[in-house]
């Protein structure tokens, strides 16, 4: 699999890990929803647009990077999605 195409994997993670739409984390990031949908789909992102979700995600570029060069990133074909269980009653 191609780089920028792991790289989009994970800030998937990332923003999924936050709880974060694409919306919001574009607005939080101050960048457009086209690049980061672009990303996330392995299009590849400019140096100011990836600097700009680190502030979010708490990271370096680096960081994003080797996480993506490492493969820890989940497919999204596999990814499953889990409901928060606040009460007992939510499980029945």
């Amino acid at each position: 699999i191609e780089e920028k195409q792991m790289l989009g994997r994970v800030l998937v993670k990332r923003r999924a890990g936050l709880n974060l739409t694409q919306e919001k984390l574009c607005a939080e990031a101050d960048i457009g929803i086209r690049t980061l949908q672009r990303a996330e789909k392995g299009g590849g992102i400019g140096e100011e647009n990836l600097a700009a979700l680190t502030i979010i995600f708490r990271c370096s570029a680096d960081d994003l990077i080797r996480e993506a060069r490492t493969g820890n990133a989940a497919s999204p074909e596999i990814r499953l999605k889990f409901d928060v269980v606040a009460t007992a009653e939510q499980l029945m």
